[in-house]
């Protein structure tokens, strides 16, 4: 937890929600590019009090790594999808293009399309959609990175750096654009509005890190916050802390507190916050966004866990060839 000195009731966030456990479908599976789940049956009078909240899904594993798990779906392949809805749960993105947690009773659009199958009634999701917030998140990250420094923000570099200058809306396969009553859909509204790393670039594009860092955090609170349904909560261990947790779902929410989601901006929120943020950085490799255990240097190419031995074995290269010219001029 990072905690800023001198400042007094700082709120922050649980980090990495340790002892969540994820909220999951009880069955998920991948079919023409669509992820299509299902709840299991309601809670019924003599079921355990505690499962009443759930509304039908399960307990699933720890939480730990979800944010890491949910960029990966950026290039992975479609199974891949039905993988991370059964161990992380789902976004249930509504017909408006916003997840679970932003949906509540009444609203129009709250809930995703819905398909039925050999009599079971089952939520259908492009796996596009999935593909477009992990891009959506990838690129709010990005940004963040570029703006620790001093120097201003050249958002097309940016984009470049990370790989996020090859998407455009129909990168992702997505539904249609626009209804059968002309209409904008309400996905393609919300890429158009906060999700497109092309209009985050536009806005930052030559700020300082500073005028950058406040547009980053308004970016954030108005839609990544504001849609993840984090509730403060007061923990005292050594002194009164007010921070943000999964807490429990309001009433009037149509799915159960904890669902994908929210962990993902609570341990996003964790990341941007922690000591980890300045260590923050891209696989030279894969591209994979990760925590080193060391920050690297300013010249100094990182390699996440799985390529690390391709990167020992680079950096050993680049030092061998380092040698062999000091010698020559000699």
């Amino acid at each position: 937890m990072f905690d800023l000195a001198g400042e007094g009731g700082v709120l922050a966030v649980a980090n990495p929600l340790k002892g969540a456990r994820a909220v999951v479908p009880v069955e998920a599976f991948v079919e023409a590019d669509v992820l299509r789940w299902r709840p299991g049956e309601p809670w019924q009078p003599g079921d355990p009090g505690e499962d009443y909240g759930r509304r039908g899904f399960q307990l699933g594993d720890p939480v730990d790594g979800c944010l890491w798990a949910f960029l990966d779906l950026i290039d992975a392949e479609p199974e891949a999808f039905a993988a991370f809805a059964l161990r992380f749960g789902v976004l249930a993105i509504g017909v408006n293009g916003r997840p679970s947690s932003a949906q509540v009773w009444g609203a129009a659009d709250d809930l995703p399309l819905v398909v039925e199958r050999e009599g079971i009634i089952w939520y259908a999701e492009p796996i596009g959609a999935y593909r477009l917030y992990a891009v959506a998140l990838r690129a709010l990250l990005a940004f963040s990175i570029s703006s620790r420094g001093d120097d201003p923000i050249d958002g097309e570099a940016v984009l470049k750096e990370y790989g996020l200058d090859r998407f455009e809306w129909d990168s992702f396969d997505p539904p249609e654009s626009y209804n059968d009553d002309g209409a904008v859909t309400g996905l393609f509204l919300e890429w158009l509005r906060a999700l497109n790393p092309q209009r985050l670039a536009h806005l930052i594009d030559g700020r300082s890190s500073m005028e950058a860092r406040a547009i980053l955090g308004r970016h954030l609170s108005s839609t990544w916050l504001a849609w993840a349904a984090l509730v403060p909560v007061l923990t005292w261990e050594e002194e009164p802390r007010l921070t943000l947790g999964l807490g429990n779902a309001p009433g009037a929410m149509i799915f159960p507190s904890g669902m994908a989601f929210s962990v993902i901006v609570a341990q996003a929120l964790a990341v941007l916050q922690s000591d980890g943020f300045a260590r923050l950085d891209q696989c030279a490799l894969c591209g994979r966004l990760f925590e080193p255990a060391i920050r690297p240097g300013r010249h100094t190419l990182a390699y996440c866990h799985n390529h690390k031995l391709e990167g020992d074995r680079a950096r050993k290269r680049r030092w061998a060839r380092r040698k062999a010219q000091e010698r020559a001029k000699m």
